[in-house]
């Protein structure tokens, strides 16, 4: 609401909590996915880096090597799931705004990605 509707920050805060009340309630569940999902990408970088520890005395280089792309793996992993929570920000406001659905989005995903407040 911020950024979107030019709004204040009390003002984009107060609007953005009613929206989200008047939607889907009052939990939201798409941060979870996108942390399990780091959590499952990120298991890969684990198991680089101990295959290259485990090289250090035989091949020290190569095992360098490995170890520096297995650290260098999760700031990237960061900026991509990072991005990829931004833009499905920004499709779920556009659809509990607008009831506009984001081309490449199923809308049985926005509207299961909240919780739905008991009425």
């Amino acid at each position: 609401m911020l950024v979107a509707e030019r709004k204040g920050p009390l003002e984009a805060v107060q609007a953005s909590v009613q929206l989200i009340r008047r939607i889907w309630g009052e939990d939201l569940l798409a941060g979870l996915g996108f942390g399990l999902l780091y959590f499952f990408w990120a298991v890969p970088g684990v198991f680089a880096f101990v295959i290259g520890a485990g090289m250090i005395a035989a091949h020290p280089m190569l095992a360098i090597g490995i170890m520096v792309l297995s650290i260098l793996y999760f700031p990237l992993l960061g900026l991509v799931l990072s991005t990829m929570s931004t833009i499905f920000d920004v499709v779920l406001y556009r659809y509990a705004r607008f009831g506009t659905i984001t081309r490449g989005f199923d809308r049985h995903l926005l509207q299961t990605s909240f919780v739905t407040k008991p009425t």
